[in-house]
């Protein structure tokens, strides 16, 4: 039994408090059950009550921001196998005038929704649950099937893209609000690739970054609770169980409990052994 539940851990972190142990939390897409609402929630409970994380990232398909806005793919069936995209969106610059904003009431908008709903019934109510939601930028990425084209529009028609910039974060300003009412703690906001300099300059970031990151952000109302994501490398693959343990223990040697959530660089590939999972939630 431990002293304090995970709101309560998370909680005294984020005040700069030194709880009774590390806090953790990781998450793997099961792109065999990303199909629909009830397969993403299942999955997404299972994982938890496996390894009873101290808040639940939701991890849904990773194109579920565009696919009320025609791109399409076709579902995988093999739990290690990503989906395969077959249709983007826009493949010229005149296809970003068919880009209109959308309901939070779109069909795979809302299916998402239900996700959350299921998977707070699943987890109960002293789990912190994130939702997914992708950067302005990095859903306008997901458009495209090259981010090459993107960066060339960006440069090339900077006012068209705007916007589409505007119509996008329109979209999810409202949308992470409904993520919240639908029983979302908050956002687990992701930049992907597109906060780096290997994609924009600084300045370009600033223009076509920046201000549409803080407007979805901020719809998500100011006791949400966020987490910035940008990726990372991970080594829980490459390693057994006690290289887990001995990289955790480091970690907690060298960090402050009061300081440090520990987690992965970007999502768990499907292969990393559940041991080595397990390694990490018992070396807390």
């Amino acid at each position: 039994m431990e002293k304090y539940s995970h709101r309560d851990r998370l909680e005294m972190i984020m005040a700069g408090e030194r709880p009774d142990r590390f806090a953790a939390s990781f998450w793997r897409h099961f792109f065999h059950m990303e199909h629909h609402a009830e397969g993403t929630a299942e999955a997404t409970v299972y994982f938890q009550k496996t390894f009873d994380w101290d808040f639940v990232k939701i991890n849904p398909r990773a194109d579920y921001h565009v696919e009320d806005w025609g791109f399409r793919q076709e579902w995988s069936h093999n739990e290690f196998a990503k989906h395969r995209k077959t249709h983007f969106p826009v493949t010229s610059v005149e296809d970003w005038d068919n880009i209109a904003r959308l309901e939070p009431t779109a069909a795979v908008l809302a299916e998402h929704l239900r996700v959350i709903s299921l998977v707070r019934k699943g987890c109960g109510k002293e789990v912190p649950i994130l939702m997914t939601l992708f950067s302005p930028l990095a859903v306008a990425g997901r458009m495209v099937p090259d981010r090459q084209l993107l960066v060339d529009h960006l440069r090339q028609y900077p006012d068209r893209m705007e916007n589409v910039l505007e119509i996008i974060t329109d979209t999810y300003v409202r949308y992470a609000a409904e993520i919240r009412n639908a029983g979302a703690d908050g956002l687990f906001f992701a930049t992907t690739q597109w906060a780096s300099g290997d994609m924009l300059t600084w300045e370009e970031y600033q223009r076509f970054g920046v201000p549409y990151d803080l407007r979805v952000i901020a719809g998500a109302e100011s006791d949400a609770l966020n987490l910035l994501h940008i990726d990372g490398e991970d080594w829980l693959l490459k390693g057994t169980p006690d290289d887990v343990h001995r990289r955790i223990k480091a970690f907690k040697a060298a960090h402050d409990a009061g300081r440090l959530i520990i987690g992965p660089g970007c999502a768990v590939p499907p292969e990393v052994p559940l041991d080595n999972l397990r390694a990490v939630r018992e070396t807390l």
